[in-house]
């Protein structure tokens, strides 16, 4: 069962804008400078390039495994991307607690639930803002919830369901890029989640 896709080069110069949009966005404002507009789509460029090859990697495993069982193909992809972000996300966060016990405080009390539990995402919706260390954290617990259900939907739908869905995703994307071109990124709400 491999689950090994071709390397695209284009996806390493998506990723340098992505990560050029992201620091832009964080490190203008700091430095006294004015922030360039659109530049905050890039952890959207992320997640999108996140999709495409996760997805990828699913319809081949998808096509190439032969078994009726298709359990074995969600608990290995769930295993290899546990053990891909797991270790430094945790080792991020228990060496902060590590810090707090030299009086560093870190988060308010019971927010240290959703950091452990992969849902700060939920916090920082909920509350917003909360520390300039953790903040970055809600990106990747909206990864790691997509990862739980996205080879759900791949492994068990049949491929003709799939081929529709993205024809109707393409659709509502090309209608909310147009939307967006026609009354700016306020007027399109659906534009962030259809990136998504």
């Amino acid at each position: 069962m491999s689950n090994k896709i071709s390397y695209f080069n284009q996806i390493d110069s998506l990723r340098t804008l992505a990560v050029s949009m992201v620091l832009l966005v964080h490190f203008l404002p700091a430095a006294g400078l004015k922030r360039i507009p659109y530049m905050h789509l890039g952890v959207d460029l992320f997640f999108t390039i996140s999709g495409f090859l996760i997805t990828s990697i699913l319809l081949k495993t998808k096509t190439s495994y032969t078994k009726p069982d298709k359990l074995p193909i969600i608990k290995r992809f769930i295993i290899r991307r546990s053990l891909r972000l797991f270790p430094i996300f945790y080792l991020f966060l228990i060496g902060f607690v590590v810090l707090s016990f030299f009086g560093l405080k870190l988060w308010e009390k019971g927010y240290g639930i959703y950091y452990f539990t992969y849902t700060s995402n939920f916090l920082f919706f909920i509350k917003g803002q909360q520390s300039m260390l953790f903040n970055h954290l809600w990106s990747l617990c909206v990864e790691e919830q997509f990862y739980l259900f996205w080879p759900w939907l791949i492994i068990f739908l049949p491929l003709n369901v799939i081929k529709k869905l993205i024809y109707i995703y393409i659709y509502l994307l090309v209608f909310c890029v147009i939307r967006f071109f026609i009354r700016g990124i306020s007027g399109c709400c659906l534009l962030r989640i259809s990136i998504h």
